[in-house]
């Protein structure tokens, strides 16, 4: 209580005590926040919502995209959006970081001042799951946002400007080893086997100096995925010179090396993407979650707080087969877009109904030129994947931003002036 009037002025309180709009405060700009705050703002003044967006960023950043920047094919423009492009003035945009929420006092702790809601709709991603492997989580770069994606790249050209500069190069130098053979994985793997040959010379380095590791604990790459197309992905990450190696999970790791089975890997670069959890300020607040991803019901509502809306990463939801959906884009844009309507109904008295998936399938990139997937049920591979992977992101972009961004998007890939940006100062003046 002594926080929240520390935080929360009595002017604040005032306004918000004397409003009778419904208050509805979205955690997390991500694919399903973005959507959910599109469709919200849409029906403000028909509900009489009052709407705030908090992210820690004043843009969305597409993270199924991150592996272009850390592999040297995009630049940091590509990869975001301001958020003022893509809500409109209903929504109240806050920039900060979430530290608490009060599901029983229906408040927000953020680092700057505490807001109040009436409906909370949480989408604030997820966290690195490191499985309590030592060393893991004080010696590894992950692939969790766009400055990540950036430290990646700078490490790698760090490494091969070191490697021709000092005599006696450290053991490891131009050792590269990627945790994990996921779809984030694979994509990252796929992006660096091309970027390297092309990046080395600039340092008058050999890429055959160069190794680039991939260790996965699963007896096969993209674990859970159509074993054919996991077979072809292995295939084409080989011919690309990646040294795979499967069924070996990581034992330690070290700011030397990293250790698998009774092999010592010698390495100044170990990126994990071997996994994640739910973010960590759901479990500290209250929710009952699994491996940090909350609990939710048919209607996506926590199923501790029914005021509470859980989405993308930060939930669990199970299929009609009882298994858990995997935490992607395509899962989280979804729900947003079903939250919206429950909210509506919800607010005009109305019974909500249960959320379905439709899968429409999904690709993963193995490089510029490479792709493997399955659409609407069909695999796909090669060129054929790699055009529709491209139709899937300017398909996202339309669903955002319309027609103006697909073609913003569309320039920006031949001339970097016309890619997406535009001001990233602080959200709040």
């Amino acid at each position: 209580m002594q926080r929240f009037f520390k935080n929360f002025s009595i002017k604040e309180v005032r306004v918000v005590q004397q409003s009778n709009k419904k208050r509805v405060v979205i955690l997390g700009a991500g694919y399903g926040g973005v959507i959910a705050a599109q469709g919200l703002g849409k029906l403000a003044k028909k509900l009489n919502l009052d709407i705030t967006l908090v992210n820690k960023h004043n843009y969305h950043q597409m993270v199924t995209r991150l592996h272009e920047p850390a592999g040297g094919f995009a630049e940091g423009d590509e990869v975001r959006i301001p958020l003022k492009r893509l809500v409109n003035d209903n929504v109240k945009l806050i920039k900060d970081w979430v530290e608490a929420i009060d599901p029983v006092n229906k408040q927000v702790t953020l680092k700057e001042q505490v807001v109040a809601y009436d409906y909370l709709v949480i989408g604030l991603g997820s966290d690195p799951e490191y499985f309590c492997i030592p060393g893991l989580q004080e010696h590894s770069y992950t692939l969790r946002s766009l400055n990540a994606a950036r430290l990646i790249k700078t490490q790698i050209e760090g490494s091969l400007a070191k490697y021709k500069v000092e005599s006696q190069s450290e053991e490891g130098l131009l050792n590269i080893v990627v945790g994990g053979a996921g779809f984030t994985g694979i994509e990252l793997l796929g992006e660096l086997a091309e970027w390297l040959p092309v990046v080395a010379p600039k340092y008058d380095v050999n890429v055959k100096d160069i190794r680039l590791i991939c260790v996965e604990a699963a007896p096969t790459v993209m674990p859970g995925f159509d074993e054919e197309l996991s077979i072809k992905a292995a295939d084409i990450l080989r011919n690309k010179g990646v040294e795979l190696k499967i069924g070996t999970p990581v034992k330690e790791v070290t700011q030397d090396y990293v250790m698998i089975g009774d092999e010592k890997i010698p390495t100044k670069l170990m990126i994990w993407t071997g996994g994640v959890r739910g973010n960590s300020v759901l479990e500290d607040s209250g929710f009952t979650t699994q491996r940090g991803r909350a609990n939710i019901n048919e209607f996506l509502q926590s199923t501790n707080f029914e005021d509470v809306f859980i989405i993308g990463d930060s939930s669990i939801y199970y299929d009609e087969n009882g298994r858990p959906l995997p935490p992607t884009a395509q899962i989280a844009m979804q729900q947003g877009e079903h939250l919206v309507h429950n909210i509506e109904r919800l607010l005009t008295g109305q019974e909500m109904t249960p959320f379905v998936f439709i899968n429409r399938g999904i690709i993963a990139s193995i490089g510029p030129k490479e792709a493997v997937g399955i659409v609407f049920g069909k695999r796909v591979s090669g060129l054929l994947a790699v055009y529709l992977k491209r139709l899937v992101h300017y398909r996202y972009l339309f669903i955002f931003g319309g027609i103006p961004l697909v073609i913003q998007g569309f320039l920006g890939q031949f001339i970097p002036q016309v890619s997406i940006k535009s001001d990233y100062t602080t959200l709040n003046g």
